[in-house]
């Protein structure tokens, strides 16, 4: 994928910045340059290549001792064993939490 930008230099090296943290792609810079006409312009190209994979998905049945129902879909869900024990991870995204 090609992302093509032009805003205020803070903005632009602000935004690449958070991109590239989040590690959830590789950014090859093709190009940097202030603006001609308004040197607070900053003009940048780049290639994103996705490193995010198929994120796995569990749904979890649990009862209370009181009788409630729960569920949860959780998403890059993992089951293991460990010390006899079963552990269960995953992340749980709300979108009106």
């Amino acid at each position: 994928m090609k992302l093509f930008m032009k805003g205020l230099s803070e903005e632009v090296e602000a935004f690449l910045g958070d991109l590239e943290a989040q590690q959830k792609c590789e950014i090859i810079t093709h190009y940097k340059e202030r603006d001609y006409f308004d040197s607070d312009q900053l003009r940048a190209g780049v290639t994103v290549h996705n490193l995010r994979k198929r994120r796995d998905s569990i749904l979890l049945h649990m009862t209370t001792s009181k009788g409630d129902k729960i569920k949860l879909d959780l998403l890059d869900g993992k089951v293991f064993q460990m010390d006899g024990h079963t552990f269960i991870t995953g992340k749980i995204y709300d979108i009106f939490g």
